[in-house]
């Protein structure tokens, strides 16, 4: 019955069937009715026989109309059991540990309301002490995604207007910069996006396409616009993205893609062919470098990278 796939019950189907072919169908169950209520000439056989293809021919129009009531009646549930998953607050409320405030409109998984799903604020206001809009979304555990309402200073972060992570407590753990700032000991420029795992502390820091390069001092290198910077918690260099259209310079060798710190020592792709223990390694060729004394050797390395 559908040229699109789907596949109805036979019953929909016959349904359906009425619908399109009512001009055939109807004008036959009145025929047949016809027949059977006032042919008192016709054998008593016939009459019955009319009767019963009137009933068929009158099938269709009747499962078409509990395809509609029951429609009806499917929608009617579904939104009830959509309303049963919403509730708007009357007053300030704490919700999951998140301070909301009056008007906010919460929905959950379930009618039972014990987790909760997405936040719609009525108006710019104040959560954990930011000022937000709009939406609310859980990310995992105690964060969550929102919108800044303006520019704002949020634990020591200049924080622009936009999206940003939060925790339940206030704390940012991803926003891009409003204006210049020093995080994790990196003086990191205006629009980059800085971002710090609640759970496990790791720093990710990405530059903008359009600005400037950053101070790499533990490689005497910039990591170029576009770039990611990968610190452990402690600050220490785990990993670098170069995008392909720039390169980064290490001890006079150029490199992008993934530049992956281990120790003394770190894994990346040639950024252009290179000669190498008497041999010419073409761009793309991983290689194993040691900023300090230049020693440079081919190498392989797991197709994932992960610090």
């Amino acid at each position: 019955m559908s040229d699109i796939g789907l596949d109805f019950p036979l019953w929909v189907n016959v349904a359906f069937l009425g619908a399109i072919y009512w001009w055939i169908f109807a004008p036959a169950a009145l025929a047949f009715v016809a027949l059977a209520g006032f042919g008192r000439g016709l054998p008593t056989a016939a009459r019955y026989a009319a009767g019963i293809a009137a009933g068929v021919c009158a099938a269709p129009f009747v499962l078409l109309l509990v395809v509609i009531v029951g429609g009806e009646i499917g929608d009617a549930r579904r939104a009830a059991e959509e309303q049963a998953r919403r509730r708007t607050l009357t007053a300030d409320e704490v919700v999951e540990s998140l301070p909301l405030p009056a008007g906010a409109a919460l929905e959950f998984t379930d009618a039972s309301h014990r987790a909760l799903t997405a936040v719609m604020l009525p108006r710019p206001a104040l959560v954990a002490g930011i000022a937000l809009q709009g939406e609310l979304e859980p990310i995992r555990g105690r964060e969550w995604a929102g919108e800044l309402a303006h520019d704002q200073t949020i634990s020591g972060w200049p924080c622009k207007a936009g999206v940003i992570w939060f925790t339940t407590d206030g704390a940012p753990t991803r926003c891009v910069l409003a204006a210049a700032h020093r995080l994790a000991g990196y003086d990191l420029p205006t629009g980059a996006e800085c971002a710090q795992d609640p759970f496990t502390g790791v720093w990710d820091f990405q530059l903008t396409l359009d600005g400037p390069a950053l101070r790499i001092a533990a490689l005497d290198a910039d990591l170029p616009p576009g770039g990611t910077l990968t610190l452990a918690a402690d600050g220490t260099l785990r990993r670098l993205y170069v995008p392909h259209e720039t390169r980064m310079t290490i001890a006079g060798v150029a490199l992008y893609d993934h530049v992956v710190v281990e120790g003394a020592t770190l894994t990346a792709e040639l950024a252009e062919p290179r000669l190498v223990a008497g041999a010419t390694l073409p761009a793309d060729a991983v290689v194993r470098l040691n900023p300090t004394t230049g020693a440079l050797e081919p190498t392989t390395r797991s197709p994932v990278v992960d610090p």
